[in-house]
């Protein structure tokens, strides 16, 4: 799935709450990530800017009655951190839904490590796999 594909699904379901420098560091997150995940994370999840002081608990609600899952906050300090992080950090909130953590309470030790150890598979993943098909070409 390339950039202008990501984008698009994006739109779809949180345009009005993702700042425009925010989708592009999930979309740049997504480079990074294997295809199944990627797509799992578009149709289950909706991405908005902002921090835990305000949730749009109206649009959270509309977004659960149209079948999404959950939702992933992105920190208004991302932008300023390196872009490995932000990939690490986009892998990790999305870890956390995939493993059925749930976003209205606060993760503990053993649910923070499983996210880490969930998103650092699939980066290693994803990088093996281009490596191999850069290797190959």
């Amino acid at each position: 799935m390339n950039g202008e594909e990501i984008h698009y699904r994006l739109n779809e379901g949180c345009s009005d709450f993702l700042r425009i420098e925010d989708k592009h560091i999930i979309i740049q997150a997504f480079r990074s990530l294997p295809e199944p995940i990627i797509e799992w994370a578009l149709d289950n999840l909706v991405f908005f800017s902002g921090s835990s002081q305000y949730i749009p608990i109206k649009e959270i609600l509309e977004w659960t009655n149209r079948g999404f899952r959950g939702f992933i906050l992105v920190d208004p300090n991302l932008c300023k951190k390196h872009e490995k992080e932000q990939t690490f950090e986009i892998a990790h909130e999305i870890a956390h839904a995939r493993l059925n953590h749930h976003f209205y309470s606060t993760p503990d030790e053993q649910q923070e490590n499983k996210a880490d150890h969930l998103a650092n598979l699939w980066l290693e993943a994803q990088l093996c796999l281009t490596t191999k098909t850069k290797l190959e070409t």
